[in-house]
């Protein structure tokens, strides 16, 4: 696992916050009420990401990565 530096984890702290309205539990893409869970959860009921983008068209790339990124990150530190 690479450190807090990396790119990845840069990324999604660039785009992602807490915000306790939307969700306790999960960051939420800044700017909107899409949790990283709602974004995980697409990936692995096996939407493509023009479907993701499709579907939630405040969303854009640099997000899904951000939200991968965090998952990732979250996982290594358990």
């Amino acid at each position: 696992m690479e450190n807090s530096t990396s790119p990845e984890a840069s990324l999604w702290r660039e785009r992602l916050t807490m915000d306790a309205s939307v969700s306790p539990d999960s960051p939420v893409v800044k700017g909107t009420w899409i949790t990283v869970g709602q974004v995980i959860s697409r990936i692995v009921d096996g939407w493509s990401w023009s479907e993701i983008l499709r579907s939630y068209p405040e969303l854009c790339q640099d997000d899904i990565r951000a939200c991968l990124a965090f998952t990732v990150e979250d996982e290594g530190s358990r």
